[in-house]
């Protein structure tokens, strides 16, 4: 498998999971959006935005999965 945002280091993708976990878990999802959105403007780095992007679409195909 190819490793994607290589130029991230691991830790910096593992705060952006945790927040994005959490949020998901602790607020509805419109309002966990635009939490998740704003926190991705607020990023300078573009691989930053970029990978909170890829991670929260990856949570929500995660949670379509689940209801189908």
């Amino acid at each position: 498998m190819t490793e994607l945002f290589t130029e991230l280091p691991e830790e910096v993708k593992n705060e952006i999971r945790n927040y994005i976990d959490s949020v998901l878990k602790n607020f509805p999802l419109l309002n966990a959006a635009k939490a998740i959105r704003e926190f991705a403007n607020g990023c300078i780095d573009e691989e930053e935005q970029n990978f909170i992007d890829f991670y929260f679409n990856l949570k929500l195909e995660e949670m379509q999965k689940e209801y189908v």
